[in-house]
């Protein structure tokens, strides 16, 4: 038998450790390689064989109950503390279907360089860019002195607070997260990736035809529980679905279909926010007939570069109208040349 990325732990029989061979007559009757796999405990007479990369005697895998985290099967996610995370084989093996972790299409079997042990990979995004400044004043009432300080920084901030016998402080915190994006206006231009719930986490002159450019969602203040959807419009094509967390947030891949056509399009995330109200986040893209993003943008919809000319050449068509409307002028202006002779030479 051999074991390859796998977690074995944590098994509830009675009796029995994680691996064991009861039920065979002798050891020699099984014989199991293991490699980057975390391990539970294994039986003494268990002839394991270590192929590398793993970890044994693991009592707490850093595994969350069975749960639907999307997909078409329920998974087990992994805890931030989980020793699974980033530790699984190097290379992955490759065989159809294994490009995505066990929920299929939208979750990327390796998201953060390495992958994951087990069936479920933790999806990353980037760092979203956000813009905003902090600000704090105080004051004391038991002496004549008083100071007012003011830095930059990621969050917005004031506090408060008066002393004297008794003490009373508040404070209030605020983030916002700012999109911020350049729409190319042919496809020749270049686009800056833009930032916020919605990114892509690819640029303009990525290939779709790839098949593993993916679409990063972050996603916060939703109900928990509720769905989040990803699809791919104008001709709606489901990218995958996953469920918010039990605070309200999700994050989570999608890859955009290899087969994309040319044209404009969008991603569209809907779920449903904490106040029941609909959530609705979308991202922006074109693409050119040989599967080139030629276009990116948060704010509104992309060019279809079938449809844009190129800022440098010529418009035949234009100079062929021109030179058929200089021709005409230069016919009538020739007629008229002739009628003057004829009344001259009669008179």
């Amino acid at each position: 038998v051999s074991i390859t990325g796998s977690i074995i732990s944590g098994n509830a029989g009675t009796g029995f450790h994680d691996i064991d061979v009861n039920g065979y007559n002798t050891p020699q009757d099984l014989v199991i390689t293991t490699d980057h796999s975390i391990i539970g405990t294994a039986g003494t007479l268990v002839p394991l064989t270590d192929g590398g990369g793993n970890t044994f005697n693991v009592s707490d895998p850093g595994l969350y109950a069975l749960a639907d985290n999307g997909g078409t099967t329920k998974t087990m996610a992994l805890k931030t503390t989980s020793p699974a995370i980033d530790a699984g084989p190097d290379p992955v093996a490759t065989f159809p279907g294994n490009q995505f972790d066990q929920r299929g299409t939208g979750y990327a079997r390796i998201a953060n360089l390495q992958v994951d042990v087990g069936a479920f990979e933790v999806q990353t995004t980037p760092p979203p860019t956000s813009s905003s400044s902090t600000s704090s004043s105080s004051s004391t009432s038991s002496t004549s002195s008083s100071s007012t300080s003011s830095t930059s920084s990621t969050s917005t901030s004031s506090t408060s607070s008066t002393s004297s016998t008794s003490s009373t402080s508040s404070s209030s915190t605020s983030s916002t997260i700012a999109p911020s994006s350049t729409t190319s206006i042919t496809p020749t231009s270049s686009t800056v990736a833009p930032s916020g719930p919605v990114v892509p986490g690819f640029g303009v002159g990525s290939n779709i035809r790839s098949g593993n450019l993916p679409v990063d969602v972050s996603l916060t203040g939703l109900q928990p529980g509720a769905a989040v959807d990803a699809m791919l419009y104008s001709t709606p094509v489901s990218l995958g679905s996953g469920i918010a967390s039990n605070i309200g947030a999700f994050s989570g891949q999608f890859l955009l279909p290899a087969d994309t056509p040319a044209g404009s399009h969008s991603v569209v995330v809907s779920s449903i926010a904490a106040d029941g109200s609909a959530v609705e986040q979308v991202m922006y893209f074109s693409v050119a007939a040989d599967g080139t993003v030629t276009a990116i943008s948060t704010t509104g919809p992309t060019p279809d570069p079938a449809t844009v000319l190129p800022k440098t050449g010529s418009n035949s068509q234009r100079h062929i109208e021109f030179g058929v409307g200089l021709a005409a002028i230069g016919g009538l202006l020739a007629g008229a040349s002739q009628l003057r002779v004829r009344r001259a030479r009669r008179s």
